[in-house]
């Protein structure tokens, strides 16, 4: 009995010692957290807002509308646009996933030497991952611009018509997919090259 009494104090002790760990902890996540709430969650439920409002986003006056804009969305007539935009999501994403995979094991393949030209040209094909999406972007509409763009000028050169490569819905998911997989390709190369050099030369001598 005498022995269990004894053991408590350092029982509270430990206990005290938790609680101002974890606060400190928390503190230090606190920033993080602040700025998560604000440009992330905070944003998410601004716009559930709005979704029940006629608001346009340019006019400052607006009116709560209730689900009307929701019935529009899923059983009105906005029902074909949330269906393509669906579509047009997924053949994006397939899209990106195969450039990424699929490019990035090519250019694995071809660049698993360890030489230094190999690993100039490896440094090349990654570049574009630090490449700001908002500049890149910027670059791609001067080179796909109907009007002006260089690429245009090159199918103009060569005898051919020029293509409205961002207006046309035939050719402005693969215009968009030639921006993000530059980006990503590197990216996928990457992560299959880390694997590939780490594989034994042993188990190439005994293939």
């Amino acid at each position: 009995m005498d022995a269990d009494i004894r053991k408590k104090p350092p029982k509270r002790k430990m206990n005290r010692t938790y609680v101002v760990s974890s606060i400190k902890d928390f503190t230090c996540v606190l920033p993080a957290l602040i700025l998560l709430v604000i440009f992330t969650y905070y944003p998410i439920v601004e716009v559930i807002r709005i979704s029940f409002t006629d608001w346009n986003l340019i006019n400052d006056n607006y009116a709560y509308v209730g689900f009307k804009n929701w019935k529009w969305l899923f059983a009105g007539s906005g029902t074909k646009y949330l269906l393509n935009s669906l579509k047009v999501t997924t053949l994006y994403s397939l899209g990106e996933i195969a450039i990424t995979l699929g490019g990035g094991l090519l250019f694995a393949l071809l660049f698993n030497r360890i030489t230094k030209t190999f690993s100039v040209l490896r440094a090349v094909v990654f570049m574009p991952r630090y490449v700001a999406m908002s500049s890149a972007a910027v670059v791609y509409l001067w080179i796909l611009n109907t009007d002006n763009g260089i690429l245009n000028f090159f199918l103009k050169t060569i005898g051919l018509g020029k293509v409205d490569w961002l207006g046309n819905k035939n050719t402005a998911l693969i215009s968009v997919l030639l921006l993000t997989g530059w980006r990503a390709i590197g990216y996928g190369m990457m992560i299959y090259l880390s694997s590939m050099l780490s594989i034994s030369k042993d188990y190439y001598e005994a293939a």
